[in-house]
């Protein structure tokens, strides 16, 4: 179960603010403060909702900000939609090199969507998508050519492996960071992914949880871009308690 915030206000003769989503696998309850609306969706196809989360939003930006009291989580926010992430165990930098765990500060485009077939249905989205495989990876080898870039397994040089024990590449999006042009020790497979329980540091890259993922992969375009900023905020105490975060 996953449960996120999204700051709603509705024009009509009730309005509340602070609205908390509780996506369950079949279906979603909205909780304000003066309704309860319960949502279904298809159990089997998540992203085949009643309301596309972000549909009327003009914001084209998945905005990212570090914790004041921990680096490590952050929080997401695309238009009414609000979340807890994980962040690099280096935290938010402006600088980044390799295996340095910094999640690297900038915007980026959204590149392309990537999952696994054998772990879930294909998302629903309108960015470039592509089922991973076993012989997958992405080379990070400062000093080769295919350096940040996809590479077919056996690779003979230092690479990560795309399809995982783990659930964090289930559903991912490649990240434009150290792309065009690409240099060489600046720091590779930088992935927008699944998080581990808890919202546990990543290497670098952004983390949410698969509901929210796929819940965002439905509303954005391939015009959105991700904005990754240093500077440091408070948790809303709402997302806070929902992530079950304490504070430090």
């Amino acid at each position: 179960m996953a449960i996120y915030h999204d700051h709603l206000q509705q024009r009509s003769q009730h309005s509340f603010n602070h609205v908390i989503f509780v996506v369950t696998s079949n279906q979603i309850i909205v909780i304000g403060r003066s309704t309860i609306l319960n949502l279904a969706i298809d159990s089997q196809m998540p992203n085949n909702r009643t309301r596309q989360y972000g549909e009327n939003d003009s914001t084209t930006t998945l905005k990212v900000h570090p914790l004041k009291d921990d680096g490590t989580k952050g929080v997401l926010t695309f238009g009414a939609m609000q979340m807890i992430c994980a962040l690099g165990r280096g935290g938010i930098q402006t600088k980044k090199v390799e295996g340095d765990g910094v999640t690297p500060s900038g915007e980026y485009l959204l590149k392309r969507v990537f999952y696994r077939a054998d772990r879930g249905r294909k998302p629903l989205t309108k960015l470039p998508i592509s089922a991973i495989c076993p012989t997958d990876g992405w080379c990070d080898s400062p000093n080769h050519a295919m350096y940040n870039r996809p590479v077919r397994l056996p690779f003979a040089y230092s690479h990560e492996k795309m399809w995982r024990e783990d659930n964090l590449y289930d559903i991912g999006v490649i990240l434009s960071h150290n792309f065009e042009p690409v240099q060489r020790g600046a720091g590779s497979a930088v992935f927008f992914h699944l998080a581990k329980p808890g919202f546990l540091p990543t290497a670098g890259c952004v983390a949410i949880e698969r509901h929210p993922m796929l819940h965002l992969l439905a509303s954005i375009t391939p015009e959105t871009r991700m904005r990754i900023d240093v500077e440091a905020i408070d948790c809303p105490r709402r997302l806070r308690k929902a992530a079950h975060l304490t504070a430090i």
